[in-house]
């Protein structure tokens, strides 16, 4: 039969309220390790979808990640479609764009969106990436209406 003298290397000696106390302490260590690997679970997002009109070619994407680091990340579209995924752990503003024809904010090919540590999908159409759409974002419904 197994006991905590086995297991644990505890011998007789050792009082009831040192080994209350060591397993308390396991106890902590295990739900502080399961508490962080469900906050990096939660603290991912997927940006995926489709630019009509543009079968290939090169789009980007440019926010503040969960560490407040700057990221540009860009995909190549195939048969139009796009896959982004990165690290965030709360609603985050981020720039999005295709091929821009000026470095204006005001170009049909670049727009704003916010991004949430979530799944989403995105539809947009080449020289209107403004009126594109997103599900799966509650602040970029909230934005857009």
């Amino acid at each position: 039969m197994l006991s905590l003298y086995g297991i644990v290397g505890f011998t007789r000696e050792h009082s009831s309220m040192e080994r209350k106390i060591y397993l308390l302490i396991l106890s902590v260590l295990a739900f502080a390790t399961a508490q962080a690997q469900k906050n990096a679970y939660i603290c991912q997002f997927t940006f995926s979808g489709k630019v009509v009109g543009e079968d290939a070619g090169v789009i980007y994407i440019s926010y503040l990640n969960k560490d407040g680091q700057y990221i540009r990340d860009s995909c190549t579209l195939k048969k139009g479609a796009f896959r982004f995924q990165g690290s965030i752990c709360e609603s985050t503003h981020a720039y999005f764009w295709g091929s821009i024809k000026s470095r204006n904010v005001d170009d049909p090919n670049f727009t704003d969106i916010f991004l949430e540590p979530n799944t989403m999908h995105g539809a947009f159409r080449v020289n209107n990436f403004k009126e594109g759409t997103i599900e799966g974002s509650k602040t970029q419904h909230e934005y857009r209406k």
